[in-house]
């Protein structure tokens, strides 16, 4: 069921009645549920901090990869950065969700430069792009206009034997 802002102290009752704590795996529920069902990127952001700061919540790397998927749906870019630093700061080492997450924020703001940067930074620090990576990547240079740089990713994503699937033909095809 779509939670409502209105709901939030409710849920907050309902669990404590059931008995069930609030942890980072709880927290990424309900951050998925804001991000898919309201969209509501401050909603989310005070979610994260009533959690932390008042029930001891530690953020996981899938807590901070899914804040970063929110923040790429409502087209925040930088704020998705901001999550970035963030995570590690508080020594969550980002992983390849959280980097696709961030090169999709990249995408959606038409930033394609600023997504090929992310998938560099990726690779430097031993992280292997899935398909879904390269399918992200291959959507930030469709949106810039940039055919001849996502067939150049395609036939990277294929020299890395990474088979492409719909979305990624999708993607070149756009």
């Amino acid at each position: 069921k779509a939670i409502k802002r209105h709901d939030a102290s409710a849920l907050n009752m309902a669990m404590e009645e059931a008995d069930v704590p609030w942890d980072a795996k709880w927290l990424t529920v309900v951050l998925k549920e804001l991000r898919n069902a309201h969209g509501n990127l401050n909603l989310s952001f005070q979610v994260v901090d009533w959690c932390v700061a008042l029930k001891g919540v530690t953020p996981t790397v899938i807590t901070y990869s899914v804040l970063i998927s929110a923040c790429a749906k409502a087209r925040q870019s930088n704020r998705a950065f901001q999550v970035l630093a963030d995570m590690r700061r508080e020594g969550v080492a980002p992983d390849v969700i959280t980097y696709t997450a961030l090169i999709n924020a990249c995408e959606k703001a038409g930033e394609s430069d600023r997504a090929f940067e992310v998938f560099e930074g990726m690779r430097r620090k031993g992280v292997a792009p899935t398909v879904i990576t390269y399918s992200a990547l291959i959507s930030a240079c469709a949106k810039a206009g940039e055919s001849d740089r996502a067939f150049e990713v395609y036939e990277d994503m294929r020299r890395e034997g990474v088979a492409p699937d719909v979305i990624t033909y999708g993607a070149l095809i756009n």
